[in-house]
């Protein structure tokens, strides 16, 4: 591989770092457009004890039939089919229509009207900056953040079951603060006892849910247990908390797939224009499913009893649709169906996830430096446990990054500096073989061997750090901990934009004195390509993240202080060599 070979992967890699750092920019997803309101949406709503007529039917478990299917709760075309306690609640409905709980960490409702999930509030997250915002909704009934959870059970029997239009009662307290148990109850007065329970854990973005059937009549009962998530698409927020930089969207992880096209442990990805085209299922054991998005997510999490369950993304305009579905139970007279599942709603932080134990650290997205970038964002937040600003530790991160890679710029720097020891004898060569392209090559290969120069030695070192600087740019850019984290005087939210561009104005500059110090490339396209290169990335960086900025600033300073360093320390040998 000569240098301008090279060089050329370099530039190619570097443009498509670029070119996806602009689609996270100025390209965000299209959302699909809804054009009814909640308020605006009409139609009759299914009568107690069947389903809607219209929507797709869930996916099937091990051997539901076609009629389990028909009973369905499907997903109308209608919102307010949805939440059917929407157009009650814009008329003043009070708290009583609800059961509400709240910790340090989170507060929530569930609508007595169809035993949904219809808000959540992350308390420790605000929606914007400054002391009047609001905590962050990521369960919410309004049309721009639509978001709910339902669940339930499925027969096959031809028995009244719960809807969305039933009225259920709670049992105990209708209100939890901190810790505790919420019970809702409904019978269909024919045998059946349907009891939905959800368990809140004190400071836990954690939810324990469980659905009992008590069949109290005389016949046994066939029933499969579902519980899913329902979306619309959301939109970009002015906040930048959606992007194309990391996955956003439907997402699971499973364990132990059975199906024919694959097996054992994976990660499932499917974006939104995916699922509009074709539905989407796995088999498997155990896993979870949800949707995430660049900070935060919701996700489904099986229950711990080993079974086959279907785990299913869909579509039915206009909600998304990724839950799971279990096999058929028996339920005998005189006896109960317990199913139990875990809604975790919060943070991607790493740590938190990890603490979990459920797998949920996999959704988040580093890329194919993942490896890497675990362990560079637990050093980030090591360091903001002593210094509590995640400015000062992107700083000190990016200085232990740098030592770390050390050996390798030195091995890049000396390298560089014997080619431009050689400069003068190279362009001497040049002038002499001009019209000898071979004798030239020859001469070169005999210079370089004289002198114990590699004129790819100060590229390699540099490729071998990418990977690190990618791991490291994908840290700063989709954790968690970084949004609405300030850092000093302007810089208020590190993952926002520096509203002066001094950031990004200085790493520009920075990059300049880096191309000043290098030996300046025998060829002159080459040379102009290096020369533009830093105007190329101020431009391109202007909207980028000021934590991001931070990084790169200090990793330059950083450089450029190294590689002065380092030129005043060549060798005799290397300054012989001219």
């Amino acid at each position: 591989m000569d240098q301008r070979t090279l060089l050329a992967l370099t530039l190619s890699f570097i443009l498509l770092l670029l070119y996806q750092v602009y689609l996270s920019l100025y390209v965000p997803p299209a959302p699909q457009p809804v054009t009814q309101s909640l308020s605006q949406a009409t139609g009759t709503a299914p009568a107690e004890g069947t389903a809607p007529s219209n929507g797709k039917p869930l996916p099937s478990a091990g051997n539901v039939t076609g009629n389990t299917m028909s009973q369905a709760l499907t997903a109308p075309t209608q919102l307010t089919q949805l939440v059917p306690s929407t157009r009650r609640d814009r008329e003043g409905q009070s708290d009583s229509a609800y059961a509400s709980f709240s910790n340090r960490v989170m507060s929530g409702r569930i609508a007595l009207t169809g035993a949904q999930l219809i808000d959540v509030q992350l308390l420790q997250y605000k929606q914007r900056l400054g002391s009047d915002a609001q905590p962050v909704h990521f369960l919410s009934t309004d049309m721009s953040q639509f978001l709910i959870e339902e669940g339930g059970f499925l027969s096959n029997n031809n028995l009244s079951m719960p809807t969305r239009q039933t009225e259920w009662r709670v049992e105990g307290n209708q209100h939890i603060d901190g810790q505790g148990r919420l019970r809702l109850v409904w019978s269909n007065n024919s045998g059946l006892l349907f009891e939905k329970i959800y368990e809140i854990e004190a400071d836990s973005y954690i939810l324990k849910v469980e659905d009992r059937i008590t069949n109290q009549g005389t016949l046994p009962v066939s029933a499969h247990h579902y519980i899913h998530l329902l979306r619309t698409q959301p939109a970009k927020h002015d906040s930048g908390d959606q992007s194309s930089w990391g996955f956003e969207g439907p997402m699971g992880f499973f364990r132990d797939i059975r199906s024919q096209q694959k097996s054992g442990d994976s990660r499932i990805q499917q974006d939104y224009d995916s699922l509009r085209k074709s539905d989407a299922h796995e088999e498997a054991q155990k896993g979870w499913i949800g949707f995430s998005d660049k900070y935060f997510m919701a996700a489904v999490v099986s229950a711990p009893e080993k079974m086959t369950r279907k785990f299913y993304f869909d579509y039915d305009a206009p909600v998304f649709r990724t839950g799971v579905v279990s096999p058929q139970q028996l339920v005998t007279p005189g006896s109960n169906q317990i199913i139990s599942h875990t809604l975790f709603i919060g943070p991607k932080r790493l740590d938190l996830l990890k603490q979990q134990g459920m797998d949920l650290e996999r959704s988040i997205d580093y890329g194919w430096f993942h490896f890497l970038a675990e362990p560079l964002e637990q050093l980030l937040n090591f360091f903001n446990r002593f210094v509590h600003n995640y400015g000062i530790a992107t700083i000190l991160l990016t200085i232990l990054v740098r030592l770390v890679v050390y050996p390798l710029t030195k091995k890049s720097s000396q390298a560089m500096n014997v080619m431009k020891q050689l400069q003068p004898e190279m362009e001497a060569l040049k002038k002499r073989y001009a019209d000898d392209k071979a004798q030239l090559n020859q001469a070169m290969m005999q210079l370089y061997q004289k002198n114990g120069a590699n004129p790819l030695a100060g590229c390699l070192p540099i490729l071998l750090q990418l990977p690190v600087f990618v791991a490291l740019y994908n840290v700063l850019y989709l954790s968690v901990e970084m949004r609405h984290a300030p850092f000093f005087l302007w810089i208020e939210d590190l993952s926002a934009m520096d509203p002066y561009y001094v950031l990004p104005i200085l790493m520009g500059l920075s990059m300049l004195i880096q191309t000043k110090l290098n030996p300046t490339p025998a060829d002159p396209v080459q040379a102009k390509v290096f020369l533009f290169l830093p105007l190329i990335f101020t431009v391109m960086f202007l909207s980028m993240p000021s934590g991001l900025m931070l990084y790169w600033l200090v990793s330059n300073i950083i450089g450029i202080a190294q590689q002065m360093y380092l030129m005043k320390q060549i060798s005799p040998t290397s300054q012989g060599a001219t």
